[in-house]
């Protein structure tokens, strides 16, 4: 599982560059707009991960590692303006506490873990599966069919949807799957070419959403959930999972996947300087090899900034990188 979260991670990062460098909504994806499902795959594959490597029982113990890296790197972040607009003091606490830019991610992985606990605590995990899965299938629907039915919006649906842990209690749900049932992981990697085929052809089916919602509104305002999405999403991060995780047996990942956390929270606030000082010097960017070389100037950036952190003394490690 270490090397799917590297490179998640890595894609995570390639994203959030390209939104920064090429804002129109036509080219934020390397390869262009059809591209964007691919990217879609890689919060639910982190959620996958972290089901599989939660353990219900030592919950406590978890959230004293995510809360308090969670709430410094929201502060960097609102300190830094990455929401690119004033924001009141009610609104700066509402997303100081609940995830600045990609920092939803932890406050929704939060709430699973926390549910989690309770269905262990409770003895209803199978039940607990089910409607996980239910939850994010009809969550997924009913996003889609608001999407048609009463249009876009102003664009913040999606935006605030995410930061709802149930929305993306399936894939934690499948990762906690892979954990619990003796053999699954190792049959989920001897299915990786069907998996791969399921992606691909599933991937056909959410170009075709991005290309009716361009269609129909001139944009594409949904790219996370879209139950024509959905299919994708599970196929492509199962398919990544298995793939990759052949990798894990030769232990060529490890060194980096212990930092991917770090990387994670760090590196928005490392974009946002790093392009401050570009625009600074009047450099512009327009296409994709640009992004590359920032998005990797960007993650080793963060890689060397997480390093430089595990040096601190144990309360600061903990309050900066969770550790």
């Amino acid at each position: 599982m270490n090397a799917a979260r590297v490179l998640a991670c890595a894609l995570v990062v390639l994203v959030h560059v390209d939104m920064h460098l090429r804002a129109d909504m036509t080219t934020w994806w390397p390869g262009g707009i059809r591209f964007g499902p691919v990217f879609t795959a890689t919060v639910p594959t982190f959620l996958l991960l972290a089901g599989y490597f939660a353990r219900p029982e030592d919950l406590g113990r978890r959230f004293a590692r995510l809360v308090p890296p969670f709430l410094l790197w929201n502060a960097a972040l609102l300190a830094l303006g990455a929401e690119g607009r004033d924001l009141g003091v009610g609104e700066a606490l509402r997303l100081l506490f609940t995830g600045a830019w990609q920092l939803y991610f932890v406050f929704a992985l939060l709430q699973l873990h926390a549910l989690d606990a309770l269905a262990a605590r409770w003895r209803c995990q199978r039940l607990a599966f089910a409607l996980a899965c239910a939850l994010t299938v009809v969550g997924y629907a009913v996003s889609e069919a608001l999407l048609w039915t009463a249009g876009p919006g102003d664009g913040t649906f999606e935006v605030e949807l995410r930061r709802a842990g149930p929305m993306w209690g399936g894939f934690y749900a499948l990762g906690a799957a892979l954990r619990r049932l003796p053999g699954a992981r190792e049959r989920l990697e001897a299915a990786w070419p069907w998996l791969l085929c399921a992606a691909a052809a599933s991937w056909l089916l959410a170009v075709a959403a991005y290309d009716a919602q361009n269609a129909r509104f001139g944009f594409d305002p949904r790219h996370q959930f879209l139950i024509s999405g959905l299919p994708f999403q599970t196929s492509a991060a199962l398919a990544l999972v298995a793939v990759l995780g052949r990798l894990d047996r030769r232990h060529v990942a490890s060194p980096a996947a212990r930092d991917t956390y770090g990387i994670y929270l760090a590196h928005t606030s490392v974009l946002l300087l790093l392009y401050g000082a570009m625009r600074r010097q009047g450099w512009t960017w327009v296409g994709a090899s640009e992004v590359a070389v920032v998005a990797s100037a960007t993650y080793l950036a963060s890689w060397t900034l997480v390093r430089a952190l595990r040096r601190l003394p144990a309360p600061l490690r903990r309050a900066t990188l969770g550790e």
